[in-house]
């Protein structure tokens, strides 16, 4: 009603369709990429450390600043350590 009386009937309609490109899907490759990734898992195995609040705090700032989680820290000094 609102349309017809103000003349916006005519102004407001969808904008033509428009073809889109479809792609092609090897779906084979897709599928042998798929394994390719999901096949290097690791088992792993969880580990709890209790430490004083004031060492987690100082290690937290340390690694905020390198961009690096606490994961990724624990990984780098165990592996540094056992490569001695």
């Amino acid at each position: 009603m609102a349309k017809e009386s103000v003349g916006l009937k005519k102004t407001l309609g969808l904008a033509p369709k428009i073809a889109v490109k479809s792609s092609t899907i090897d779906v084979e490759k897709t599928e042998k990429e798929v394994k390719n990734i999901h096949s290097e898992k690791v088992e792993l195995t969880r580990i709890s450390v209790d430490m004083p609040k004031n060492l987690y705090k100082k290690m937290k700032i340390k690694l905020a600043g390198e961009d690096l989680s606490i994961r990724d820290y624990v990984l780098q000094l165990i592996n540094d350590d056992l490569s001695k």
